[in-house]
C-alpha cells in the first residue's frame, strides 16, 4: 500500500473538506461563548450548525441553498415546539411519534429531504431533556436558528470563493472508484479460479462507483454554472466526467472467457503471460488513482510514460509465446489476449486524455462540441403531495420505515423514563441511526455502532485520565472531530469511535462531571437503544432484501435488453443518437449496481430469509456478464477501423430471440402469466456470422452476439428453474 497516496487521497477528499467545515462550525460558537461566559448560547449554536451541517449534501447550489432553508426552520420550531411542551409526558411521547414517522417519511423526496428530516429528529432528541422557562426555550430555539445560518453562511461564502471545488472533489472521487474497479479486473488474470471472490469484489466496487457517478451528475448537470459557462475549467469537468464513464465502459468491455484463457495459457510452456497482464493492468489502475487525486486537489497530473514501454514489451512476448505455442489449438486464446492487449492500449490512451484534462488547457476544449443532451440525465423529485398520498401504503418501503421507526423512538423514550442511566436521549439517538429501511442495513450500523462506542469509550477514558491540560484536551477533541466526520461515509465503524471520544470531551468540558460516570452512561444507553433498533427492525413490519430483490432483477433485465438492443441496432446500419445510446448504457450500469446492492444486503440478513442465495448470485454475474459484453459490441463498433454492418435480417433473427428469452425470464420473475413455458432449451438461430471463414474482427464481433445469446437463455434457464413459480393451465392460463 502507498501511505502517500492514500493520505493524499484522504486530506484532499469531499469528507475531509465537509469535516473541516462542520468542525469550524460547530467548535468555533462555544469557544467565542466561552470567553463570553455563556456557554448555553454557545450549545445551542453549536447544535444548529451540526444539524444543518449534515444536510450539506453535495449537488448543485439552489438545491443546497434550499436544503439549508428547510433545516434552519424546522429546527427552529421543532426545538421551539419540544421545549415548550417537554415537560408533559404524554404529549412528548406523542410528539415523538409523530415527528418519528414525518421526518422519516419525507425521504420519498429524496436523499437531501431525508437528511433534512433526520437532522430535526437529533434537535428532537438533544431538547427532549432540557427544561427552561419560555423566554429561555425561545432564546435557544433562535440560536439553534442562528447556529444553522452560520452553518450556510460558511458553506455559501465558501462555494462563492472556490465555485469548482466540490465538482473537482466529486470528478476526482469517481475516477479513483474506477481505479479500484479497473484493479479488480486484474485479479481474473492473476488465478486460475474459481473468480467467485473478484465478482464478488467487482459487484460491492461497482455499487460505490454508480452511486459517485448518480452524485457527480447531479452536480454537474444540475449547476447553470458548470452546464452553461463558457470557461475552460466548466467544460474540462463536464468532459473529464464523460471520459470517466467511458473509460468505465472501456474497462468493463474487456470481459473474456478466463477459464478458457487460463486453460490454454498457464499450461502452455513460455512465461506466464496472464501474470503479466495483470501486474499491467495494477499499473495503469494506480496512474488512474493518481490522476483521481490530483483531480480532487485541484493540481495537474504528470505522466510517467513507463506504460506504454510495459504494453510494447508484452506484445513482444505475446509473438514469442504464439511462435513456441504454434501446434497447439489456442488461437481463440490468443486472438482474446490480442484484444485485451488493445483494449488496454485504448483505456491507456482514455487516461492520457484524463491526465491532460487536469491541467484545464484552453486548448484541450477547443474541439468540444458539447453534442450530448444533459438534461436526459438528471431527474427531478418534486414536492408533491400527491407522492405523499401514495404512499401511505404497507406496499412503500418507506412507510414501513416510518412507521417502524416511530414505534421503536416511542419503546425507546418509554425505558428512558423508567430507567433513569444518565441521559436518556441517547438511546433515542442511537435507534434514529441504527434503524434503516431493511434490516441487513440495521444489523450491520448495529455492530459497528456498539463495537465502536465500546472501542471509543475505552479509548476516551484512557485519554481523560491521563490528559489534564485543557489546552491538549482542546485540540485532541477538535482533531478526532474533523477525522470522525472524514469517516462518515467511508467507515462507519472509524466514525462512531472517534465521534465517542469527541462527545465523551465534549461533554467533560461542559459539564465537568466524572469521565467515568460519562463513559458508562454513553455505553450503556447505546447497547440499549441499538438492541431496541435491532429487535425493532427484525420483529416490527420487517422490511427484507429478499423481497426487493425479484424486482431489481427485473429491472436489471428490462435495463440489459434496451442497453443491447441500441448497441445491436448500430450493426444493422441504423444511426443511434450519441445521447440515447449513453441513457441505456447508464440505466444498464445503475440497475446492475443496485441490483449488486440488494444481493450483498441478502447476505447480511438471518439465513431463514436468505432462498435461493446460489441462484440469485448466478443471475447477479450473469447480468454483470451480459452488460459486460454488450460493452464490448459498443467498443468494437467505436474502434475498428472500418464500421461492420452484419446481414440485417439474420441480426434481427439474432436480437428478437435474446428478447425473446429476457421478456419470458423477466415475465417469470414478475409472476405474470405465460402464454407457453420457457423450455430453457437453446433455439436453432438461423444465423452464419461466425463461420470459420470470416474475418478475425469479424469473428469477435460475432462471437459477442454468441455469448449474449447464450447468456439470455442461461438467464431464462436459472429463471425457470429457482425462480418464483406461477402455475398454469394447459391453455396457458395462470391456475386458481
Amino acid at each position: 500500500m502507498d501511505y502517500v497516496s492514500e493520505f493524499r487521497k484522504y486530506i484532499t477528499s469531499h469528507q475531509t473538506s465537509l469535516a473541516i467545515r462542520v468542525t469550524v462550525s460547530v467548535v468555533l460558537p462555544p469557544l467565542v461563548c466561552y470567553y463570553l461566559h455563556n456557554m448555553s448560547i454557545g450549545a445551542a449554536l453549536s447544535i444548529g450548525a451540526l444539524c444543518t451541517s449534515l444536510t450539506d449534501l453535495p449537488g448543485p447550489p439552489h438545491h443546497r441553498r434550499n436544503g439549508f432553508y428547510a433545516s434552519i426552520c424546522l429546527n427552529f420550531f421543532t426545538a421551539l415546539l419540544i421545549g415548550f411542551t417537554n415537560v408533559w409526558h404524554v404529549l412528548l411521547g406523542a410528539e415523538i411519534v409523530l415527528f418519528s414517522f414525518l421526518f422519516s417519511f419525507i425521504s420519498i423526496y429524496g436523499t437531501r429531504a431525508g437528511s433534512v428530516g433526520t437532522m430535526v429528529l437529533l434537535v428532537l432528541i438533544l431538547t427532549i431533556d432540557s427544561r427552561h422557562s419560555q423566554m429561555e426555550v425561545l432564546k435557544i430555539s433562535l440560536f439553534i436558528g442562528l447556529g444553522g445560518v452560520w452553518y450556510a453562511f460558511l458553506s455559501l461564502v465558501l462555494y462563492t470563493i472556490f465555485p469548482y471545488r466540490l465538482a473537482q472533489q466529486a470528478v476526482g472521487e469517481s475516477i479513483i472508484s474506477t481505479s479500484r474497479y479497473l484493479a479488480i479486473k486484474a485479479r481474473f488474470y492473476e488465478s486460475h479460479g474459481p473468480f467467485d471472490d473478484a465478482y464478488n469484489a467487482l459487484m460491492k466496487e461497482q455499487v460505490v462507483l454508480q452511486e459517485q457517478q448518480t452524485q457527480v451528475r447531479e452536480l454537474l448537470f444540475k449547476t447553470r454554472r458548470i452546464v452553461n459557462d463558457s470557461t475552460s475549467k466548466s467544460r474540462v469537468l463536464l468532459m473529464m466526467f464523460v471520459d470517466s464513464v467511458d473509460l468505465f465502459e472501456l474497462i468493463l468491455s474487456s470481459q473474456q472467457d478466463y477459464t478458457l484463457l487460463h486453460e490454454q495459457f498457464d499450461l502452455s510452456p513460455g512465461p506466464s503471460l496472464l501474470s503479466e497482464v495483470g501486474f499491467l493492468i495494477h499499473h495503469i489502475a494506480d496512474e488512474l488513482e493518481e490522476i483521481g487525486i490530483c483531480v480532487q486537489s485541484a493540481t495537474g497530473y504528470q505522466e510517467k510514460g513507463f506504460i506504454e514501454k510495459e504494453i510494447q514489451s508484452l506484445e513482444e512476448k505475446m509473438e514469442q509465446w504464439k511462435k513456441a505455442n504454434s501446434l497447439l489449438d489456442n488461437s481463440k486464446g490468443y486472438y482474446s489476449v490480442k484484444h485485451i492487449l488493445q483494449n488496454i492500449r485504448d483505456i491507456q490512451g482514455r487516461i492520457h486524455r484524463l491526465s491532460l484534462y487536469s491541467h484545464y488547457d484552453q486548448q484541450i476544449t477547443a474541439g468540444y462540441k458539447g453534442e450530448i443532451d444533459y438534461t436526459r440525465f438528471i431527474t427531478h423529485q418534486p414536492i408533491d403531495a400527491q407522492v405523499f398520498v401514495d404512499n401511505l401504503t404497507l406496499h412503500s418501503q418507506a412507510f414501513r420505515h416510518a412507521l417502524r421507526l416511530s414505534l421503536a423512538m416511542l419503546v425507546g423514550y418509554i425505558v428512558a423514563q423508567f430507567f433513569h442511566w444518565g441521559h436518556g436521549y441517547w438511546i433515542l439517538l442511537s435507534i434514529s441511526v441504527i434503524l434503516k429501511p431493511i434490516f441487513g442495513s440495521t444489523k450491520k450500523l448495529y455492530f459497528q455502532r456498539l463495537g465502536g462506542t465500546l472501542v471509543g469509550a475505552a479509548i476516551g477514558g484512557v485519554i481523560l485520565y491521563f490528559v489534564i491540560n485543557g489546552l491538549a484536551l482542546m485540540i485532541i477533541m477538535i482533531a478526532f472531530m474533523i477525522i470522525g466526520y472524514s469517516f462518515q461515509k467511508r467507515d462507519y465503524l472509524v466514525y462512531t469511535i472517534f465521534l465517542t471520544i469527541f462527545v465523551l470531551i465534549a461533554f467533560h468540558f461542559l459539564y465537568g462531571h466524572d469521565f467515568r460516570e460519562i463513559l458508562k452512561d454513553r455505553v450503556i444507553d447505546t447497547a440499549i437503544g441499538s438492541l431496541i433498533a435491532l429487535i425493532a427492525g427484525f420483529i416490527l413490519i420487517p422490511t427484507w432484501s429478499q423481497d426487493t430483490m425479484f424486482d431489481s432483477m427485473v429491472e436489471m433485465i428490462k435495463a440489459n435488453q434496451r442497453y443491447f438492443s441500441t448497441v445491436a441496432f448500430t450493426y444493422m446500419g441504423k444511426a443511434t443518437r450519441v445521447t440515447d445510446f449513453k441513457i441505456a448504457r447508464k440505466e444498464a450500469f445503475v440497475a446492475l449496481a443496485n441490483l449488486s446492492d440488494n444481493f450483498q444486503r441478502i447476505l447480511s440478513e438471518p439465513r431463514s430469509k436468505q432462498k435461493n442465495v446460489p441462484f440469485m448470485h448466478q443471475f447477479v454475474v450473469t447480468n454483470h456478464m451480459f452488460a459486460a459484453h454488450t460493452a464490448s459490441l459498443a467498443y468494437y463498433n467505436e474502434t475498428l477501423r472500418e464500421k461492420i454492418v452484419l446481414p440485417p435480417t439474420d441480426l434481427q433473427v439474432l436480437v428478437l430471440d435474446v428478447n425473446a428469452h429476457l421478456d419470458r425470464a423477466r415475465l417469470l420473475l414478475a409472476g405474470a402469466p405465460m402464454v407457453s413455458k420457457p423450455s430453457g432449451v437453446k433455439a436453432n438461430i438461423p444465423i452464419q456470422l461466425s463461420s470459420q471463414e470470416a474475418p478475425n474482427t469479424i469473428k469477435t464481433v460475432t462471437d459477442q452476439f454468441e455469448i449474449i445469446h447464450t447468456l439470455s437463455i442461461d438467464i431464462e434457464y436459472a429463471v425457470n428453474k429457482y425462480g418464483p413459480k406461477v402455475e398454469h393451465t394447459p391453455e396457458g392460463r395462470p391456475s386458481d
